[in-house]
């Protein structure tokens, strides 16, 4: 009895091991490559990616991920997943970047950004717009376009230490909320601190039929980063 009780432990053993073994195996370049484009796309620009995979450590991996979570509606086994294409060794020996980012696959139209330069226009009639830009484009954008109204869905304590000239503090929360009026007929761009509250609320208002609707990529630090004007002013939000 003895014996067909250790004979059974070792096997559930050996299917523990298993199973963990597949779990490694399903990290592979492929499932890598889809998780980023669908995931990691959504805030942030494929180069962004690319300079982080290798150089930032598995802790701050983990905040980004963790942040990712609170503001993507993601749920653990996903974040998981995605912690482990960009952290581990292994990922880190896949050949997502290349130097090219087009290794990373192709994202969706709405999340991808442009190596071209972004229209000082408004699309046409028609066309529906949901993008992510970085920060020279925006800058060029806003001091090309009168029609642009630039939202800050920071915490007022977050923008006390700074804020992008001409962007107004909103609560992310009345907006969502839709206590915050505005017009659909003029070109929305967001900002937060690193681009994941920002997206989570244009998003949102691209849902709402806003048809031209910004996110910056990268949120202020990536602005304060490419060495761009950073002002203070009054702190006090719409909609709180």
């Amino acid at each position: 009895m003895i014996g067909i009780k250790m004979k059974t432990s070792l096997i559930l053993v050996f299917l523990f091991f298993a199973a963990g073994n597949t779990y490694a195996q399903e990290i592979s370049e492929r499932i890598c490559q889809s998780y980023i484009n669908t995931y990691c796309l959504r805030c942030h620009t494929a180069e962004r990616i690319c300079d982080s995979i290798g150089v930032k450590t598995p802790f701050d991996w983990k905040e980004t991920i963790k942040i990712m979570g609170e503001y993507g509606n993601l749920d653990k086994g996903i974040l998981d997943k995605v912690h482990a294409c960009v952290s581990s060794e292994e990922a880190q020996g896949f050949n997502l970047c290349d130097g090219k980012v087009s290794s990373l696959g192709a994202a969706p139209m709405a999340m991808t950004v442009s190596t071209m330069t972004v229209a000082e226009e408004p699309p046409q009639k028609d066309e529906k717009v949901f993008r992510a830009i970085q920060p020279q484009e925006a800058l060029r954008m806003l001091a090309a376009r009168d029609d642009i109204i630039f939202l800050d869905v920071r915490t007022p304590e977050e923008r006390s230490y700074g804020a992008i000239p001409g962007s107004k503090l909103v609560s992310i929360y009345a907006l969502m909320k839709g206590e915050v009026s505005l017009p659909k007929d003029k070109a929305i761009m967001l900002v937060c601190a690193v681009g994941g509250r920002s997206y989570v609320a244009g998003q949102f208002l691209s849902r709402q039929g806003y048809r031209e609707v910004y996110n910056l990529s990268g949120g202020i630090r990536a602005w304060y980063k490419a060495g761009l004007p950073i002002a203070h002013d009054d702190v006090t939000a719409a909609g709180r």
